[in-house]
């Protein structure tokens, strides 16, 4: 049993920070594909 509840919110914390920062990367990324296939959208027509 783990007797520091300290490192217990620090591991909560990392493992929500990695989670979070991964999903605001994979938001931006979604939402530079869209801006991009909008501007080929544009150039072809």
């Amino acid at each position: 049993m783990n007797e520091n509840k300290n490192s217990t919110s620090q591991n909560l914390w990392n493992a929500a920070n990695a989670v979070l920062k991964g999903k605001f990367v994979g938001v931006n990324s979604y939402i530079r594909k869209e801006e991009r296939s909008q501007s080929i959208i544009q150039l072809s027509t």
